[in-house]
């Protein structure tokens, strides 16, 4: 049964359809480790260098005084990095555990578990189409050299297809994708002049003048919509069978 497929037989299914005889691989839905390592791969930014210190996953937005302490103690330092490293190089505190590994079912580092717990709650959905991890992702894997290579609609939704899912994507699928860049495609607006900056306006006061708005911070820019493309590799990604093993 090794390298099995999952793909459905409605006559066998019709005469085991529990899979008690094995004649297809069973779906299995990823752990955070592999999901989160898989999503780093896609970006083409997974480091798998072999040992070091341990890395944040909450990618700094977990700081409690418990785990701010901790660190310090442990490590001399306060803030541990958040490379792209291979999740099982994450910092575990068996006392405060970050927020996205209880989202994923992480199993308790306080006692033993042969099996870990399998729910499906939205949080899982949100993390996938909100966090700053992912959608990092999403914006660099349209960089890649192999993507930037594909000359047409058809060949681009091929190659995303090959590397998210690492199977050719059926006609109607090639369809689909083409009916949602069509949809989303927004008008090309790099070509065009920026908008000129309102005038310098005269108040009462101290200050004769009153600047106008500042150039976007380098927080503002990072946030900006996503291309298309990107938008396409991000709902690629919110499919079941990027979570599933098949």
């Amino acid at each position: 049964t090794y390298q099995q497929s999952s793909h459905n037989n409605p006559a066998y299914a019709a005469k085991d359809p529990f899979n008690r005889l094995l004649w297809r691989a069973n779906v299995r839905r990823l752990e955070f480790e592999p999901l989160r390592d898989s999503i780093l791969y896609l970006g083409g930014k997974l480091d798998l260098t072999v040992g070091g210190h341990p890395i944040d996953l909450s990618e700094g937005t977990h700081m409690t005084q418990k785990r701010f302490l901790a660190i310090l103690n442990r490590y001399g330092k306060i803030n541990l990095p958040t490379a792209p490293r291979r999740t099982i190089y994450g910092y575990i505190d068996r006392a405060d555990l970050v927020e996205v590994l209880n989202t994923f079912d992480f199993a308790s580092p306080d006692m033993p578990m042969g099996r870990r717990y399998e729910t499906t709650v939205p949080q899982q959905a949100l993390f996938l189409m909100n966090s700053p991890l992912v959608i990092e992702q999403v914006r660099t894997v349209v960089n890649r050299p192999e993507f930037k290579k594909q000359h047409t609609d058809e060949d681009r939704i091929r190659y995303l297809y090959e590397l998210f899912f690492q199977r050719l994507p059926l006609q109607e699928e090639v369809r689909h994708g083409q009916q949602f860049v069509a949809a989303h495609q927004q008008p090309d607006r790099t070509a065009s002049a920026p908008p000129e900056p309102p005038p310098l306006i005269k108040v009462a006061g101290p200050a004769n003048l009153r600047k106008p708005p500042g150039p976007t911070t380098p927080s503002r820019a990072s946030g900006k919509p996503l291309s298309v493309w990107q938008e396409y590799a991000h709902a690629l990604l919110l499919t079941n069978e990027a979570s599933f093993v098949n």
